[in-house]
């Protein structure tokens, strides 16, 4: 069966715009959830139980591990408490595989594990059992200690972090390369501690989106372990073999920038805005919060020092907060969290892997190498014992691509105000100029033919003939897969003749059911990461649409929908 998965990207959310802040108290102490039950057993495990009956006869359930040794894990399920079983072998299998008993590929196979870092736990310093839903508390709290109650965590600090990890994961194909700068622990007490934790927050998005923007310029895919609920989830670069020490080369490189330029202010507001929307929307819907919102809520709060705090509280004190931040206000965040002493960097190759795997001691070199190499001006071009560089018009170093006014600056000296040369300092637009953020996803005048060469065959080709152009079809979809979903149906809806060739697309089951499975796929996939909403108004200017009926479409998920809107 021909099909074309391949064909989009995509991202989500279902937001609205967040207010400026009026002052807020920072000294103000936050409360604590009166319906949460915690518990910290003999052993240290921390249990969070609470009932809610949103929906009805609903379980959310997360496990969080932590460790010093490895990245952090978190095993997830949703379900319906009519499915006890189901929620019984979730926490068995969680609790042998702490032992090692049970795979992560097992889990896996049973459909019950979001992600996992490693085969077995053992060694884990600190583990929460999170459970929402419209459950007996006290019932579903005997389930729980009866499974961990008689596990044993390591001792906090009896183990010692290895900066540089090398080893193999259950992933079939591809080297998984994860940069790790771990967000700095923040205990929660105040709306000071909240302004922190933000900031912390805004420092790692910023990082985060960078490196992501980098590999998929790379043609490399980009890999978010978990959903997220705020807090930002440590993605990976998922390189082919052949070009895993090539792309571990371009991400520190592109870190080396960063320390150098830092971030420009419109990388920020871009943050910051999709955050407010967020924000302004889970506040508006708090009274019909569901269960695997409030649990994924409290397992990040678990990671990041917020443990039990109340979820309303939360949403309300974030929504003042965040749109009073100040570009200004991250600078000291970026600079601390990027200090080489907090980076990790784990490599794990397929199991079947047929390169040679890198040794500590190479990734050191490399590291040497180009912290060296990043004192030179960063157009230059190396040759492949130094460094990587593309010299090509879809990829320039970030410095050249990004520098914009007011750039976080991580020397130790005072923020400079950069501008760029050939442009007087005057003629710049101030910071509270509005932004078009959907016109700030890249798509080349290649990218462009590449849609139109899809969509045109798709559309004046029969399913036979289609049928001999598959290898061409999969390889040029290949090309645009980083596209962002929006940006490439932007492109279709805004020219006459392909969206002429969508609706003679739409006439073929067969066709229509191939597209609209990848695009799907993407928005779901982009839609983990809160990245939809924020383009909508660009996206409905540029195809003559309406906002407001985009916004629905993507608020209720309705893919489909979107498109036949838009035919």
């Amino acid at each position: 069966m021909l099909a074309f998965p391949f064909l989009i990207t995509a991202g989500v959310c279902a937001l609205v715009p967040a207010s400026k802040a009026n002052a807020v108290d920072l000294m103000q102490l936050l409360p604590k959830e009166e319906k949460m039950q915690v518990r910290k057993l003999a052993n240290g495990v921390t249990t969070f139980v609470q009932e809610n009956g949103f929906p009805a006869h609903g379980a959310a359930l997360r496990v969080v591990v932590q460790s010093l040794l490895h990245e952090d894990v978190l095993y997830s399920l949703d379900t319906s408490i009519d499915n006890m079983e189901e929620i019984d072998q979730f926490l068995r299998n969680c609790s042998d595989n702490y032992h090692g008993a049970s795979s992560a590929e097992v889990l896996n196979n049973e459909n019950l594990l979001f992600h996992s870092g490693l085969p077995a736990l053992k060694g884990s310093e600190n583990l929460a059992v999170i459970a929402i839903g419209d459950f007996s508390p006290s019932s579903m709290q005997t389930m729980i200690e009866n499974y961990f109650g008689g596990i044993t965590l390591g001792q906090v600090g009896t183990h010692s972090r290895t900066p540089i990890q090398i080893g193999l994961s259950s992933l079939p194909t591809g080297v998984a390369l994860h940069i790790d700068y771990p967000i700095l622990s923040n205990e929660l007490k105040t709306i000071g501690d909240l302004k922190k934790t933000w900031l912390q927050i805004f420092a790692q998005d910023l990082l985060q989106q960078r490196l992501e923007r980098t590999t998929r310029a790379l043609r490399e895919n980009w890999v978010h372990p978990h959903p997220r609920f705020m807090f930002p989830v440590h993605g990976f670069a998922l390189a082919a073999e052949d070009s895993s020490s090539n792309v571990l080369s371009f991400l520190l490189w592109e870190i080396e920038q960063i320390k150098m330029d830092g971030f420009n202010e419109n990388e920020f507001l871009a943050i910051q805005d999709r955050t407010g929307y967020l924000l302004s929307y889970l506040a508006r819907n708090f009274s019909n919060a569901d269960s695997s919102k409030i649990a994924s809520f409290y397992a990040d709060g678990f990671r990041s020092g917020a443990d039990s705090l109340s979820y309303e509280t939360f949403l309300q004190a974030s929504e003042e907060l965040v749109p009073s931040i100040s570009f200004d206000e991250v600078q000291p965040y970026v600079r601390k969290l990027l200090q080489d002493a907090n980076r990790y960097i784990h490599i794990r190759y397929p199991e079947n892997h047929k390169s040679h795997l890198m040794t500590a001691s190479e990734i050191e070199e490399m590291v040497d190498r180009i912290s060296g190499l990043a004192e030179f001006e960063s157009d230059a071009y190396y040759d492949d014992d130094d460094i990587m560089l593309l010299k090509n018009d879809n990829f320039k170093p970030a410095r050249h691509q990004e520098r914009e006014l007011r750039p976080i600056m991580l020397a130790q000296e005072p923020a400079v105000l950069m501008v760029n040369d050939t442009q007087p300092q005057e003629q710049q637009a101030p910071p509270e100029a509005e932004v078009d953020y959907f016109q700030l996803l890249p798509l080349s005048s290649s990218e462009k033919d590449k849609i139109s060469y899809i969509i045109t065959n798709m559309g004046k080709k029969n399913v036979f003939e289609l049928a001999f152009i598959k290898g061409k079809m999969e390889d040029v979809g290949k090309k645009v897969h980083h596209v962002h979903p929006l940006r490439f149906i932007g492109h279709i809806f805004s020219d006459p003749e392909l969206k002429s060739y969508m609706r003679k697309i739409r006439k073929s089951s067969f066709k229509w059911d191939a597209f609209m499975d990848g695009f799907g796929k993407k928005m779901k996939e982009e839609g983990g990461k809160n990245n939809l909403l924020i383009y909508v108004p660009g996206f409905a200017k540029q195809v003559n649409a309406n906002p407001e009926k985009v916004t629905y479409f993507i608020q209720h998920k309705d893919w489909e929908g979107l498109i036949r809107h838009l035919l």
